[in-house]
């Protein structure tokens, strides 16, 4: 940064910004605010802006004004970024969780689902990830309002859904087990289980396994993966078979240890 006090004029034009845009504006919000420079005043007097710290890039020509508290960082929601870096995603995995209070810890990685292939975007060293769906899969978030800015965010239990169905490992299938357990009162599992029979065959039958051994109904469930008679496996190194649903399950599904289990010795385990 090279300086940090404005001169009149930068303190004119973001003044002007603030108050027709808010906090979030683009290079044409800026430009059209000088209209006696020409292109390339235009661009060398915005880039003053953004050397000073002043204007904080999200990406390729759009920024946020800072304020003396935040120069030269965001200082708007992470979710926030991730929504305008690609406006066509809603956010889901670690961040919703943490979000909806179902997480503690704050990622270091947001990862959003996008109709659109991107690829990551480092800003301030937080990655910002977009993972590619489809129509049928794109659904399952909530509109909230997050630095003045409206983000769309997954519920809880789409974000659990997203979990198993797009980023499926031992890591997330633990993690989502320690959410189920951790977080009973404040999982919908009607809607959970709406979710999961909109996803494809292995989720469902991953998340009707664990509802199972946690003692929920999964009779819906249940019917849907009856009407396949293929094999899913849950991780690739899976190798216990549990026929109720057609499905090798890794360890972390069966640890004894699992706090959520309700349920000792289910006939539904093998």
């Amino acid at each position: 940064m090279k300086r940090t006090v404005l001169n009149q004029t930068q303190l004119q034009l973001l003044e002007q910004a603030l108050a027709a845009h808010g906090s979030v504006v683009t290079f044409a919000d800026l430009a059209a605010l000088l209209p006696d420079k020409s292109d390339a005043g235009k661009r060398t007097f915005i880039k003053s802006l953004v050397d000073a710290g002043w204007l904080v890039r999200i990406k390729r020509g759009v920024f946020q004004i800072a304020d003396m508290s935040s120069l030269g960082s965001l200082s708007i929601s992470r979710l926030a970024v991730a929504q305008i870096i690609a406006p066509d995603s809603y956010v889901s995995f670690e961040a919703a969780l943490q979000h909806w209070g179902l997480h503690d810890q704050l990622p270091a990685t947001v990862t959003s689902m996008a109709l659109q292939q991107r690829g990551p975007v480092v800003i301030e060293g937080i990655r910002y990830r977009y993972v590619k769906t489809v129509e049928d899969y794109y659904y399952g978030w909530q509109t909230v309002e997050l630095s003045q800015r409206q983000v769309r965010v997954a519920y809880p239990e789409k974000a659990l859904v997203d979990l198993l169905q797009f980023h499926r490992s031992r890591l997330s299938l633990s993690l989502v087990v320690e959410k189920l357990a951790e977080n009973r009162r404040q999982i919908d599992f009607d809607r959970l289980e709406a979710f999961l029979l909109r996803a494809n065959l292995t989720t469902l039958r991953i998340g009707g396994y664990l509802l199972d051994r946690a003692g929920m109904d999964t009779t819906r469930l249940h019917q849907r993966s009856e009407a396949s008679t293929s094999v899913s496996r849950a991780t690739p190194g899976s190798d216990a078979f549990a026929a109720r649903w057609r499905l090798y399950v890794d360890p972390v599904m069966t640890s004894e240890a699992a706090p959520w289990r309700q349920r000792q010795g289910s006939p539904h385990d093998n």
